[in-house]
């Protein structure tokens, strides 16, 4: 594929899309969807005999402000979900250590029982009891148990074993989990 890019100028016309690439005299095509739009657009290029590359398209205001506002919609959702997430991590790992159970947990959370053992095996906490996130952790964990956690096929592969792996790192003392596949199968015993 060429690195080659078109400007798509994309109108929207009682239910029908228009567009014309620009700098290209009679490459104006006409569709009810946006997919078939793209592809008209392709061929109406090959047929004028440029080389095939990459749409960038531009939309008509009226379509376009409202599609950037839900998104920014979405994203701000997406952020405060991970936010809560993150605080119900701590919250569970703080309560857990003081000897509420993860089903009261659950309970008070509003969450099942095995979601709150997931967020509090992914939070990570400090040795000085505070819990906030480092991106930079090197990897270096020390492994402080492991967990059967079921089976897993990859692109209809074998059934491989999967193992929750619970560790401290090294440098700063955060605690996390990971998972490990092994090229066991449940129920056979290699030796």
């Amino acid at each position: 594929m060429s690195n080659t890019q078109y400007t798509l100028l994309i109108t929207f016309t009682d239910g029908t899309w228009s567009a014309t690439v620009e700098g290209l005299r009679g490459s104006r095509v006409e569709a009810r969807s946006l997919q078939s739009l793209y592809e008209r657009a392709h061929d109406a290029i090959a047929s004028l005999g440029h080389p095939r590359g990459e749409l960038l398209c531009q939309y008509p205001g009226e379509i376009i402000r409202p599609i950037l506002a839900a998104d920014t919609a979405r994203n701000k959702a997406m952020q405060a979900e991970e936010a809560a997430q993150a605080r119900a991590a701590e919250v569970a790992r703080e309560l857990n250590a003081k000897g509420v159970s993860y089903r009261d947990l659950a309970e008070l959370l509003h969450l099942s029982h095995q979601r709150v053992v997931q967020l509090a095996a992914t939070a990570r906490t400090y040795p000085d009891g505070s819990a906030r996130r480092h991106e930079d952790d090197d990897g270096e964990m020390d492994e402080t148990s492991r967990r059967h956690g079921g089976t897993i096929r990859v692109n209809n592969g074998p059934a491989q074993y999967v193992e929750h792996v619970f560790g401290q790192c090294k440098r700063c003392g955060a605690v996390g989990r990971w998972n490990e596949t092994t090229g066991r199968s449940p129920g056979i015993v290699q030796r």
